[in-house]
């Protein structure tokens, strides 16, 4: 992940709504979209085995945002924070990619396989939950999920 991040062309403003989450609290962030685009989410735990694409998604399987101030998720999904068995606390790490073109992860050199489809055995500490072109941005957020 920290390897995608070196290589983007410039950085975006991407906050999240607190600095830590405790288990069971939903992860949401404000992004400043500078263009019409596409994102990309990538996150990845100290407990976990692989990182998770967690946008495109099984809900929301395309990601199409317009230029100005974006609530991600969006509504249409949740991403809930979990911990592994065990664990009181971890460190999350957060990759928001933009681009002009919806991104292939590969393209970006991204070793096939390397990320797994969100399902419940995915990923142990946050999952996706239903709710009611020249380069590319990124913005890398790091925070703490507790107990």
């Amino acid at each position: 992940m920290d390897s995608i991040a070196s290589h983007a062309a410039f950085k975006i403003d991407c906050r999240l709504s607190q600095p830590s989450y405790r288990a069971g609290q939903k992860t949401v962030m404000q992004c400043a979209i500078p263009e019409a685009g596409f994102l990309n989410i990538i996150s990845y735990g100290e407990g976990d085995q692989n990182a998770v694409q967690l946008l495109p998604n099984e809900i929301e399987r395309t990601s199409p945002v317009a230029p100005g101030s974006a609530r991600i998720p969006d509504g249409r999904f949740n991403i809930d924070n979990f911990l592994p068995a065990g664990q009181s606390h971890q460190q999350q790490v957060m990759l928001v990619i933009f681009s002009k073109q919806q991104q292939d992860l590969k393209s970006l050199g991204v070793p096939e396989g390397i990320f797994t489809g969100l399902t419940d055995r995915a990923m142990r500490s946050q999952r996706v939950t239903p709710s009611g072109a020249g380069g590319y941005g990124a913005a890398e957020l790091v925070f703490e999920i507790t107990q």
